[in-house]
């Protein structure tokens, strides 16, 4: 249980009708699960019986290229990875205002961009509130 109070900010209280979910939403979320977990079973399956080659030849192939990716991308992922992980600090640490300005232009032309959208992802964009600091 939370304090009323913590360093001077209330916590407001929620009842415990928000926490309550419907039996009819509770059953499509597990008629959801069921059915993700069915699709691959039953894939399994028909590859395990040997009935369909159209799916055996699709699983193989969609295998086949999934290793070729996976082994080389992987791989220069892993070392790019530990390359910028050691260096990034470095450069940061030398072209600080540089980046900083960069960041800068970057995120107000997004900002820009963003604000030319439809109603729901032009409230990312919204400035404070007038009332804040």
């Amino acid at each position: 249980m939370l304090p009323p109070n913590i360093h001077g900010f209330a916590i407001p209280r929620v009842p415990l009708s928000c926490f309550e979910i419907s039996e009819v939403d509770m059953r499509e979320s597990f008629l959801t699960m069921a059915s993700l977990w069915n699709s691959p079973s039953h894939v399994t399956r028909i590859l395990a019986q040997g009935s369909d080659w159209s799916t055996f030849l699709k699983v193989s192939a969609l295998l086949y290229i999934f290793r070729l990716m996976v082994s080389h991308s992987l791989i220069i992922a892993i070392g790019v990875a530990l390359v910028l992980a050691f260096t990034l600090f470095f450069v940061y640490e030398q072209y600080e205002e540089e980046i900083d300005g960069i960041v800068k232009v970057v995120s107000s032309r997004v900002t820009k961009e963003v604000s030319k959208l439809p109603m729901p992802f032009s409230i990312l964009s919204r400035s404070k509130p007038s009332g804040s600091s």
